[in-house]
């Protein structure tokens, strides 16, 4: 039902028969019905017609179409968020709409920031920088630039310890507010 229905799609009993099937799972009409009760039970609704054609769609879902895409393009316009790292969150965030609707995550929304990090690490680093300020606890680094021939390198030979209060996202950068310990 996540994949094949939803406002606009419908999927009959014997095309969900079908389907399981072709999966390696045997259904009886009632067991059916009893995975459709479940549905409802974890906040989806089932829209229902009944008869000899019986037929099921998603009618609300944990997030709108309109909600992923905005999620999408903030992940696609985020330079922080590394090019392979943003194509599995769009991948990952799919599943929560119809296969008809996935099509409509290729938008062409343009963004100012075109250059995406090579960093596959920053969503690591800032959960550590979000665990040690809810446990409260300080964080060391090393300050890195890029030197002439684009590699990078210490700005400066001390190893920065710090207490971190809060971390800010503004201007597309995460920023780091805390106290310095030294």
């Amino acid at each position: 039902l996540l994949e094949n229905t939803d406002g606009q799609h419908s999927i009959t009993k014997s095309e969900i028969l079908t389907l399981m099937q072709k999966a390696g799972f045997s259904l009886s009409d009632d067991t059916l019905s009893k995975y459709i009760k479940q549905f409802e039970l974890y906040g989806y609704n089932v829209e229902v017609t009944m008869g000899r054609n019986a037929s099921y769609r998603l009618t609300k879902r944990t997030f709108l179409k309109e909600e992923i895409k905005l999620i999408v393009d903030a992940i696609n316009a985020s330079n922080f968020i590394e090019k392979q790292t943003a194509i599995e969150f769009k991948e990952k965030l799919s599943h929560f709409i119809s296969k008809y609707e996935v099509d409509e995550l290729r938008r062409a929304v343009q963004s100012i920031t075109v250059a995406k990090t090579e960093n596959k690490k920053i969503l690591n680093n800032v959960e550590r920088i979000q665990n040690a300020i809810n446990r409260n606890k300080c964080i060391s680094f090393d300050y890195l630039t890029y030197d002439e021939n684009m590699k990078l390198v210490n700005k400066s030979d001390r190893t920065y310890t710090l207490s971190p209060f809060t971390a800010i996202w503004a201007y597309d950068r995460y920023y780091l507010y805390g106290y310095d310990t030294v």
